[in-house]
């Protein structure tokens, strides 16, 4: 099963969680409270996560690729997961409307509007286009 959950199928790298040293990339197919996942999932979190073993004792966050629009980002980039900003570790996009990024000019944006940064060095962020289930949205 997997539902509106489901996110990312394939070889999908994994960090942070409970990882341990060696452990790459997600265990699919893998069972969790009686669904079995054959892709990534936000069940009982808000962001897509997976086991790393085949026993279901070690989990990481799913390492997605998030194509971005807009900001200063430039063409073919897309979120880089983990990055640190003002002190917070983000895992995923983030609201614009409640942490904007720095510098950002005074974009006008309706609805839910997330962002990253789109480079190590924190100088280029994107409006955040992710896969979510039935579709490609905004965050």
């Amino acid at each position: 099963h997997e539902g509106a959950s489901g996110i990312a199928a394939g070889d999908v790298r994994v960090f942070g969680g409970s990882t341990v040293e060696g452990d790459e990339l997600c265990h699919f197919p893998f069972l969790h409270e009686g669904e079995v996942y054959t892709r990534c999932t936000t069940h009982g979190m808000d962001q897509p996560w997976c086991f790393v073993d085949r026993k279901r004792e070690r989990w990481g966050y799913c390492d997605i690729e998030v194509s971005v629009l807009q900001g200063d980002s430039v063409p073919g980039d897309q979120c880089r997961f983990p990055y640190t900003y003002e002190g917070v570790e983000y895992t995923q996009c983030t609201d614009w409307r409640s942490h904007p990024p720095p510098d950002a000019d005074s974009e006008a944006h309706e609805g839910k509007v997330a962002w990253c940064f789109t480079d190590e060095e924190h100088n280029r962020y994107g409006v955040c286009q992710q896969e979510v289930g039935g579709g490609t949205s905004e965050a």
